[in-house]
């Protein structure tokens, strides 16, 4: 099973998306949306809530993205 840091990265690869484009679909507000996304795929214990926010973004289910 791929740790969710290497599975993250895989998927925004995958999806063609920069962490700008995913940031703001995610709703975070363009000045802060790509540090956030950086953050949130290189990290380790992310929330459920930015889990859904982030398979939302790529159009992938929760499910998906763990």
């Amino acid at each position: 099973m791929e740790a969710f840091d290497v599975r993250a990265k895989r998927l925004m690869r995958e999806s063609e998306l920069t962490y700008q484009e995913v940031g703001e679909r995610m709703g975070y507000h363009r000045d802060s949306a790509r540090q956030i996304v950086y953050r949130f795929v290189h990290g380790r214990n992310p929330s459920a809530a930015a889990v859904a926010k982030f398979a939302k973004a790529l159009g992938l289910t929760v499910e998906d993205v763990l």
